[in-house]
């Protein structure tokens, strides 16, 4: 779906992609869904690669999957120098969601 020639159908398919992924600890399904994930982020459609740069830090820190975190660095990298201004401010604002959802898991997890 997220090749999908309709781009909010795309749009909507990449981020649900990105959320089913955050929450895998099957490393075998991550093996298959990692080069799809790496795909997205290289979508010609600003608004495809928008759902990249907004979860590649929250998979970043949030993944327990090894072959997820380097894609997320890779996309995160690569992402936040985005030609395309509104993909890299995803990238930041991604970032701040992240840092703030894993300091909050942080916290319930020792409490």
């Amino acid at each position: 779906m997220a090749a999908d020639e309709n781009v909010l159908i795309a749009n909507h398919a990449a981020y649900a992609l990105f959320q089913h992924v955050e929450m895998l600890r099957d490393e075998r399904q991550a093996a298959v869904l990692v080069p799809i994930l790496s795909r997205i982020s290289h979508d010609p459609r600003p608004t495809v690669r928008m759902a990249a740069a907004y979860s590649a830090a929250r998979l970043r820190l949030l993944t327990t999957i090894p072959a997820v975190e380097q894609v997320a660095e890779e996309m995160e990298g690569r992402l936040k120098n985005d030609s395309y201004l509104l993909v890299s401010r995803r990238v930041r604002m991604g970032v701040r969601t992240a840092q703030r959802d894993f300091e909050a898991r942080s916290t319930s997890n020792r409490g």
